[in-house]
């Protein structure tokens, strides 16, 4: 339930972080996916799902934003914080992992 939820967060975070129409077609191409084909497993090719090293690198920026609003609590349930060490580091986890295959597919060009 742990990656539903990061999806979900940075579905919600995107939408106020996308510049351009493509930004917000990487948005909503996630959060109909995650409505649609979705499942609480973390079961996805990266490099099949995400469109190259700029749809990579804008999630990664994404997540890196959820950590901090979730750190600083601007983000999510306040008065229990049980869930925000390990969403937290789920979402700055995830972000690297997104970072690191970005310059990996960058590095094969």
């Amino acid at each position: 339930m742990m990656f539903w939820r990061i999806i979900k967060f940075a579905c919600e975070i995107g939408e106020g972080c996308a510049k351009d129409e493509i930004e917000r077609g990487w948005v909503k191409k996630l959060d109909e996916f995650m409505e649609d084909d979705g499942s609480y497993s973390p079961d996805l090719n990266a490099e099949e799902f995400f469109e190259g090293p700029e749809e990579l690198e804008f999630w990664g920026k994404v997540l890196n934003i959820l950590a901090d609003g979730i750190y600083n609590r601007t983000i999510g349930n306040q008065n229990d914080q049980s869930w925000q060490v390990a969403t937290i580091w789920a979402a700055v986890d995830l972000s690297r992992l997104l970072f690191i295959t970005s310059r990996h597919i960058q590095n094969r060009k």
